[in-house]
């Protein structure tokens, strides 16, 4: 770290360091443990305690939008731009997201936290882990990870408990499930699948080890897996056009910001995409971040994915 860039943090340090220091101090009768106080372990193994359930809660992730959204919690905050973006869609908050504050960019900016008061601050596993102590004097850090339904149906009972909204979590869960068993009930696995955010030259794909592929595979023929790829933070991952083409998906769909037909045709004449049996037979859909939320982080936004890639496998030809 340069001077002038250690010289430029040292007021939040100091400010940083007095609220730790405040935080730590004890009286001759020290207050005994509030009643409400929980502690629930994160998704890197850390007890995390709140000493009564969140009310102010910033989300660094995609994931705490999904489940708060369940839960009909809007988030004092998210880290990041595009988080706020994401969270206008009208399948987590659509205009009540105007309220909700952006504290960062790539990472949070400290004393916007600082100046906000939360009680929780949410993030995902191996991205913001490092945070954790610079984070401690502002608020808890809890993490989450999601790589199958059964994860995605704990954290949000977890973030349930954490902010009181117990059965709000499991009102929203058994609604997940059954909307689940009745995708299973029509399951199509004479249909080979390909789900991709990626744009022409690099294909990120769902992978079967990914929240959206694991649950495909009980639905289609899903048969992309991580393998030696390295993943993203959600286990996406990119798959070459040739590997594409080796397998020749029968269905399509990628995941895009907004509506775009023509990315769409672009991909569709593409001279090599052209030849994929799907493009040929019309079986090439975009989904956009007002129908499935963007990336799928959770119970809610997987509800709308499947709803939107069943209703088209409906009217896919045999």
């Amino acid at each position: 770290m340069t001077f002038s860039r250690w010289f430029a943090w040292l007021p939040l340090m100091s400010l940083l360091l007095l609220t730790a220091c405040r935080s730590t101090q004890t009286t001759h009768a020290p207050e005994p443990a509030s009643v409400n106080a929980m502690t629930l372990t994160d998704a890197s193994g850390t007890a995390v305690t709140l000493p009564q359930p969140a009310e102010r809660i910033v989300c660094l992730h995609l994931s705490c939008i999904d489940i708060l959204a369940e839960l009909g919690i809007v988030p004092l905050a998210v880290g990041h731009p595009r988080l706020a973006d994401w969270a206008k869609s009208p399948i987590y908050f659509g205009e009540a997201a105007n309220q909700i504050a952006v504290v960062g960019g790539p990472e949070p900016n400290l004393e916007a936290l600082l100046g906000l008061r939360p009680d929780l601050i949410i993030g995902y596993r191996g991205q913001v882990d490092g945070l954790r102590e610079t984070l401690a004097p502002i608020a808890p850090l809890f993490l989450l990870e999601v790589s199958s339904t059964e994860q995605a149906i704990a954290n949000l009972h977890q973030l349930g408990q954490l902010t009181a909204h117990t059965a709000a979590a499991e009102v929203a869960a058994q609604t997940f499930r059954d909307r689940l068993t009745a995708h299973q009930e029509q399951a199509r696995r004479d249909r080979t699948v390909l789900v991709t955010n990626g744009t022409q030259g690099t294909f990120y794909v769902a992978t079967r080890e990914s929240l959206v592929g694991s649950t495909l595979a009980e639905l289609v023929d899903y048969p992309w897996s991580l393998g030696d790829r390295t993943p993203s933070a959600i286990n996406w991952a990119v798959f070459s056009t040739e590997h594409i083409l080796q397998v020749d998906p029968d269905v399509i769909f990628v995941l895009v910001p907004a509506p775009s037909p023509a990315s769409v045709a672009a991909l569709a004449q593409d001279a090599v995409w052209g030849h994929l049996t799907a493009v040929k037979a019309g079986q090439l859909y975009e989904l956009s971040d007002a129908e499935v939320g963007g990336l799928t982080t959770g119970t809610r936004s997987l509800s709308q994915l499947l709803d939107a890639i069943m209703a088209h496998l409906a009217k896919s030809p045999q």
